[in-house]
């Protein structure tokens, strides 16, 4: 029996219908039924295949390792994945700036104008060296220099003015602005088992902003304690950074598709993530905050 039809049968078993598949897992219809269908070139990715497939069968009462290990070969290779992640440390690779290119734009002309300036120097030193002093322009100056001579001796000496001396004045030096400290967050729990969650604690605080960022495309769910959704969809690059305003809550869970491409911050403290999110077993995560009473 096929993976999909396997899947299909226990979800009969179940009794369960794809809607309420869809409800609990916050996976849509269409990446269901093409699972059941055994057309998984439809589901972005190979990641996100394996992990779609994971959900399903966790939810229908299936073994996820057992499920995935005896149809290996049903699924897609992770090649295109790796490929991801060659183009985007390129990318990475050619946004690093040219700082010699800019230098060894301007050095030129700053080169030039030295070399002017310089002989314009040379020019006006052998200039000022050829002109001569006239006689009669010495015996000017030497009948001015005998006529002021004679008129100071005649005035009376001045009166020496006591220097004034500037006040100082002692400029008080700033107090030191003491920084906010962040919120911190406590790691209080986590499992390994199935998939990868934990859960952290944080004193309470008027704000609750969530900020996410991502550089790829990776799943995201937001949603609290109650049930409610913020956010259930592929988070992309152009969506980022995407930021939720969850003041009031008092739980929120974040069901992660790729932790290793999503960095989480909340209330300015970044999210570390327990479980080590660049091993690929890691790549699907839950993360529950809660607010302390």
């Amino acid at each position: 029996m096929e993976l999909g039809e396997k899947l299909k049968e226990a979800r009969i078993n179940k009794e369960l219908s794809l809607e309420e598949i869809q409800e609990k897992t916050k996976i849509q219809k269409r990446y269901l039924e093409a699972i059941e269908a055994g057309n998984l070139t439809v589901l972005p990715g190979s990641f996100y295949t394996r992990a779609f497939i994971r959900e399903f069968a966790l939810t229908v009462g299936l073994n996820p390792d057992q499920l995935l290990e005896e149809h290996q070969n049903e699924l897609p290779t992770s090649k295109e994945e790796n490929y991801e992640n060659l183009s985007r440390a390129q990318k990475h690779t050619k946004r690093a700036p040219d700082k010699n290119s800019a230098f060894f734009s301007v050095f030129p002309k700053i080169l030039t104008a030295v070399l002017i300036i310089g002989i314009l120097a040379v020019v006006w030193y052998f200039y000022q060296d050829k002109v001569d002093p006239q006689d009669n322009n010495v015996d000017e100056d030497q009948n001015e220099l005998i006529e002021y001579n004679r008129s100071e001796e005649a005035q009376p000496p001045a009166e020496e003015e006591e220097e004034e001396v500037p006040e100082v004045v002692e400029t008080p030096e700033p107090e030191p602005v003491e920084e906010e400290p962040k919120t911190v967050l406590e790691l209080v729990d986590q499992n390994a088992s199935g998939t990868p969650s934990s859960v952290f604690e944080m004193e309470k605080t008027d704000e609750f902003i969530i900020q996410v960022e991502t550089e790829a495309n990776s799943w995201l769910d937001v949603k609290n304690g109650k049930g409610k959704v913020f956010y259930s969809d592929n988070f992309t690059a152009d969506q980022s950074p995407q930021t939720f305003d969850l003041s009031g809550e008092q739980e929120v869970r974040l069901n992660i598709g790729r932790a290793v491409d999503l960095t989480v911050t909340i209330n300015g403290a970044v999210v570390e993530y327990p479980h080590d999110p660049n091993v690929p077993k890691n790549y699907h995560q839950i993360v529950t905050v809660k607010v302390k009473e």
